[in-house]
């Protein structure tokens, strides 16, 4: 009886909300505009791991922490070069459902406008570690120099948009 109540309540109170018909709206005009381009890449990014595998995940770890410093210290004597750890996993290996090994692994980034010599540093460092990919990307600062003369672009499209539709 109770739940037969509250629901006839609800529905008796939702009511006139959902039959009040919608407001009229006149003069009103709705646009939009948008600016875009094309922008070059201008920073070669590389990402570089050390990856060992085996029984002792202590040793292993040492191994590849080893492997990452030794890299990290030489990319950074390159003033060009930034540099950045990134992802660090242990994770278990197994053979047969039975714990087998283990498997540590660290990335490094590595990024910079200077293509020649990062890629000078990416050979030097292939000898002690693999590479996972590069790619070419936009630098941030070229991003916010881009984004601020869209907007702009935007800004005087949408003014002159609006000054053509007042006048019709």
């Amino acid at each position: 009886m109770y739940r037969t109540f509250l629901a006839l309540l609800l529905l008796t109170l939702t009511l006139p909300v959902a039959a009040e018909p919608a407001a009229a709206t006149y003069d009103r005009v709705r646009f939009s505009v948008s600016s875009g381009s094309e922008v070059a890449n201008d920073t070669l990014v590389a990402v570089l791991y050390a990856q060992q595998e085996g029984p002792d995940a202590g040793r292993l770890a040492k191994a590849v922490n080893t492997l990452i410093g030794k890299a990290v210290a030489r990319a950074k004597t390159d003033p060009a070069i930034q540099v950045q750890t990134l992802n660090y996993t242990t994770s278990p290996r197994y053979r047969k459902q039975e714990l087998d090994g283990w498997r540590v692994r660290q990335s490094l980034q590595l990024r910079s406008p200077d293509a020649a010599a990062l890629g000078k540093m990416i050979g030097e460092l292939q000898q002690t570690l693999k590479v996972a990919g590069i790619t070419y990307t936009i630098s941030p600062a070229s991003r916010r120099q881009h984004e601020e003369r869209l907007i702009g672009n935007a800004i005087r499209a949408f003014g002159a948009r609006a000054a053509a539709i007042s006048r019709e």
